[in-house]
């Protein structure tokens, strides 16, 4: 069972290091382009927006009249930046953190008449926008795997010579077995400890 359990963290780990290498390119391409990823429902719109080293979510109450996935790729303009925050500007605001939830009643925003067809706001269109630093994703992302590798590999690289290898028992006084965990230990991995 043990077995089990260190292989399923080392493969959630290497995920977490395969996510962290996509998550760095697209950190990388966000300073160049803006991808973004729709979802129009029934009852509302959704999308993810990579730009300018951030990402945006933002969700709307607008209702379409079929369900679809849009994917749309741009050069950076200038102009309105979804995750820009554009209300306050505190400290977290600089470190690229943004969070807002408003209601307005429809047709107080020019864009509200011109989209497209089969699409439209309810009589109170409610808004929300989260918006997030790459770099707080690559740390997220960095966290395990070092955990799962790195942290162990320091704790066998410290461990002095003639200590159990399995749980850092002192083997001066019986160098072939454990006594506190029963592990044989062979000269080989007495020596390289």
């Amino acid at each position: 069972m043990k077995r089990l359990r260190q292989w399923v963290a080392r493969g959630a780990a290497a995920i977490s290091l395969a996510l962290l290498v996509l998550a760095i390119a697209m950190w990388v391409r966000s300073h160049s382009r803006e991808d973004v990823v729709m979802y129009w429902g029934n009852s509302c719109g959704s999308a993810i927006h990579t730009l300018n080293g951030r990402v945006a979510i933002v969700n709307e109450n607008l209702m379409s009249s079929r369900r679809h996935w849009e994917y749309d790729s741009n050069a950076l303009q200038t102009g309105f930046d979804p995750a820009e925050p554009f209300h306050r500007h505190s400290i977290w605001n600089r470190l690229g953190f943004y969070l807002s939830r408003s209601a307005r009643p429809r047709g107080t925003v020019p864009g509200d008449a011109s989209l497209p067809q089969g699409q439209n706001f309810p009589a109170v269109v409610r808004y929300f926008d989260l918006v997030m630093p790459f770099w707080l994703i690559c740390l997220l992302l960095t966290l395990f795997p070092l955990w799962i590798f790195a942290i162990p590999a320091l704790r066998r690289a410290r461990r002095p010579h003639g200590f159990c290898p399995k749980c850092g028992y002192d083997l001066r006084a019986t160098p072939d077995r454990c006594p506190e965990c029963g592990k044989v230990v062979d000269e080989r991995e007495s020596l390289s400890n």
